[in-house]
């Protein structure tokens, strides 16, 4: 199977619920990182906000998508 065939079998919602994943390991473990040296806030800092900025743009296109409830 390609990795493109793969990759489109990821659904929305489980792609949210891998950046709430990884959103929440940052926020455990960069301050022991930054704590030790071997990371800066400001990168730190970025990369969390970078990664919360992907799951509001994949939350807003799931509400784009998802069926329309109660519509009859």
């Amino acid at each position: 199977m390609s990795e493109k065939h793969f990759v489109q079998q990821i659904t929305i919602d489980e792609q949210i619920a891998e950046v709430k994943r990884e959103i929440a390991m940052r926020r455990k473990v960069y301050p022991k990182w930054i704590e030790a040296g071997s990371m800066q806030k400001s990168k730190a800092d970025f990369q969390v906000l970078a990664m919360e900025a992907v799951l509001i743009l994949l939350q807003a296109i799931a509400k784009e998508t998802a069926p329309q409830a109660g519509l009859f």
